[in-house]
């Protein structure tokens, strides 16, 4: 019953949404703003083109059609053209969108997150430019999803899909160095920003941290393929936010050789995670993703890594899970809410001026450098409700009690806290027989969240009896 409702149900529902409105509707694509009116864009098959910004939107618009490459022209109008929103910008801004998504519909939600972001910057007395990376993301044909699906089946060659992900992928590691390798030197002392969605993650992982391999190999769907833009350089950049996520989970895993070379410039990723905190808010558009590219997104899971890569991370506090208000819809708009904008926004503002601190951040520098000693380090989980504070909290007290972060590392962590969810007085059985010594000897789950979420799955008066018997999980259903 668990799986039907974990897994078989969202494909389902997003089948019958997928077939009950059109493709824009479920994407990432949305209705202009009332109050930020789009501006009109030129015709889709102008190549590049630099669209400054005015007050209908007040960012500058960088479009790509198919080239990649960015000539020496576009760079130098995206360069002034930043540089008349803010002569001296403390912070620059970087919007980039994701699939299925006309040039239209991006105008005008880009023109309704720069606003949010610059009201929020200004508010903490920051001056901030905005450029948005606009792309081709929108598949030609009318009936995409179709051939998407028949594709995924092995009936049809063509997966319009996988060829906007191939375009994505070429984008981030051609145009997108460019650009941000041009913000780097002509903004030497400006902080690049980045809020990315869906697959314009892609687009921003292959820009920052061009070294990971992905399953898909773009000279198959990308005829004019280019070499990486500057493979030895590390572009800086501070907060990037990836909401929505259209990358493989275990991308970083998969490339642990790599990714602490590849990831050197970025001081911090903001990842949103759907399905964690709440099963029921998991991106069904995500889900419908794994028939597509047969794995999971990492905007719906937290990503497998390895134990260094996660002692890395977390060490330097470069990492962020955020798994408050996840629409299951996709909406760029919605992921991007004034709530989260003014999250990443405090983010982005406490790493260039600590005098402004994040209280997010402040929570995780206290815990980075708390006692070694596993009371303290318990009290992290007392009237808790980020993501982000457990999952240094474990981090933590797995080095103080298995020797490094191996069951955040294996997944076990994650299987038992949705454990937690679907058969909390099951986990009893884990403190008597599981692997890890974190659970063993109850550190966590606490007995409060054990009692708090058998209550509210059963009530207190039907709360049943725990079984201490011994349980065995095949690796299968474990993991």
């Amino acid at each position: 019953m668990n799986l039907v409702r974990r897994t078989l149900l969202p494909m389902l529902m997003v089948l019958a949404f997928v077939c009950a409105a059109p493709p824009a509707a479920w994407a990432q694509a949305a209705p202009p703003s009332p109050t930020a009116p789009a501006a009109t864009p030129t015709p889709d098959t102008q190549t590049q083109e630099v669209v400054p910004a005015s007050a209908e939107h007040p960012y500058t618009s960088l479009w790509l059609n198919q080239n990649a490459t960015l000539t020496d022209d576009i760079i130098a109008k995206v360069v002034a053209n930043l540089r008349q929103q803010e002569a001296d910008p403390q912070h620059i801004l970087l919007l980039v969108h994701g699939f299925d998504t006309s040039r239209a519909d991006s105008t005008a939600q880009f023109t309704t997150m720069a606003q949010r972001a610059i009201e929020q910057y200004k508010k903490r007395g920051k001056r901030v430019a905005v450029v948005g990376l606009q792309w081709n993301s929108k598949p030609p044909e009318q009936n995409w999803i179709v051939k998407m699906l028949t594709a995924t089946l092995g009936l049809d060659s063509d997966n319009p899909y996988l060829n906007k992900v191939a375009l994505a992928e070429n984008i981030g590691r051609t145009g997108g160095r460019q650009l941000v390798s041009a913000l780097n030197a002509q903004f030497a002392s400006s902080q690049i920003d980045v809020m990315a969605h869906s697959l314009g993650c892609d687009i921003t992982r292959n820009m920052l941290t061009p070294y990971l391999i992905s399953a898909i190999k773009r000279s198959r769907f990308v005829p004019d393929e280019t070499p990486l833009f500057a493979p030895e350089q590390v572009l800086q950049t501070g907060v990037v936010a990836l909401a929505g996520a259209d990358l493989d989970y275990d991308l970083l895993y998969r490339n642990r050789e790599l990714t602490a070379k590849s990831a050197a410039g970025m001081k911090l990723t903001w990842l949103t995670v759907g399905g964690i905190k709440n099963p029921d808010r998991r991106d069904l558009v995500l889900s419908l993703r794994a028939l597509a590219r047969g794995d999971r997104a990492m905007g719906n899971t937290i990503p497998r890594m390895s134990r260094l890569q996660i002692d890395r991370l977390c060490r330097g506090r470069r990492i962020v899970f955020d798994a408050n208000d996840i629409p299951v819809t996709h909406d760029i708009l919605k992921y991007y809410s004034v709530a989260r904008v003014e999250r990443v926004v405090g983010a982005a503002v406490a790493i260039k001026d600590p005098s402004i601190p994040s209280p997010l951040l402040t929570k995780l520098d206290e815990i980075i450098h708390a006692p070694a000693d596993c009371k303290v380090l318990q009290k992290y989980f007392e009237h808790n409700n980020d993501l982000s504070v457990s999952y240094y909290t474990l981090w933590r007290l797995e080095g103080i009690c298995c020797g490094g972060p191996r069951h955040l590392s294996d997944g076990y962590l994650e299987w038992l806290s949705r454990l937690l969810i679907d058969r909390p007085a099951d986990v009893a059985r884990e403190r008597w027989s599981g692997p890890c010594i974190v659970v063993r000897d109850g550190w966590w789950p606490t007995s409060h969240m054990v009692d708090r979420a058998t209550e509210k799955q059963f009530g207190q008066a039907g709360r049943p009896q725990v079984n201490d018997s011994p349980y065995l999980f095949s690796e299968g259903e474990r993991w």
